[in-house]
């Protein structure tokens, strides 16, 4: 990333990258590639380390919603992809739905 003291540092072109360390309560949800929704704005995880999401900004993004508005280690609101979270509930309830395939079980279904 660019520092804004920089010369380099182009207000309108400049890329950001938004770090946030999200509880361990979404784990499950964040996925490399996949969304997610920081203050009400659907963005793609770039990276995620196991604790912290890390999400490239476009600059359009960046000054066109309340993310340059954002202090460093100010709290957000995080909300996992719900078809991320609709893929997880199918997974987990296959998993539920899967008897234990024993000679008893064949039997009673007639096999």
């Amino acid at each position: 990333m660019i520092s804004p003291a920089s010369p380099a540092f182009n207000r309108e072109t400049t890329d950001w990258t938004l770090k946030v360390k999200v509880p361990e309560i979404v784990y499950p949800w964040m996925v490399h590639k996949g969304s997610v929704t920081i203050e009400g704005i659907s963005l793609t995880i770039a990276d995620f380390d196991g604790e912290t999401i890390s999400i490239a900004i476009l600059p359009l993004t960046y000054w066109r919603t309340n993310l340059h508005t954002l202090a460093l280690g100010a709290p957000v609101n995080v909300e996992a992809d719900v078809l991320v979270k609709l893929a997880h509930a199918q997974i987990l309830a296959r998993k539920q739905s899967i008897p234990d395939l024993t000679e008893a079980w064949l039997v009673a279904r007639g096999y």
